[in-house]
């Protein structure tokens, strides 16, 4: 999925029918945020998951719906490309641990802790 299969330029208000215009003058990432919750795919189990191989500026997932983590080094960590013996650091969570707002996954909560840490997983 492309940042274009998952924004669609209007400015359909998903919280309640009202005008986003001004938020997304002032936080446009928030624009893509907003499709990405109206895309959800349900997960038995799990409940709600982000769509799986989102493929943006700001937003990545793999082929689970899981969020790239930006580590040190900007090393691009999903969950395929850590190998099965190493150990792997995981969030769970809603928006805030997705990183709803985040300009771009090296924002997002996880990459952060990441990169303060030194640890690459």
């Amino acid at each position: 999925m492309t940042d274009s299969s998952v924004t669609d330029g209007s400015e359909a208000a998903p919280a309640g029918g009202r005008n986003l215009s001004r938020l997304y003058e002032l936080a446009p990432q928030m624009r893509l945020y907003h499709r990405l919750n109206v895309t959800q795919v349900w997960e038995p189990f799990v409940m709600r998951m982000t769509v799986p191989n989102v493929d943006s500026e700001r937003v990545n997932t793999d082929a689970f719906g899981w969020r790239y983590t930006i580590g040190p080094d900007e090393r691009v960590m999903t969950s395929q490309s850590v190998a099965r013996d190493e150990p792997l650091d995981l969030f769970f969570g809603g928006s805030f641990g997705f990183g709803v707002g985040a300009t771009s996954d090296a924002m997002a909560l996880p990459s952060r802790v990441s990169q303060l840490t030194g640890r690459q997983r």
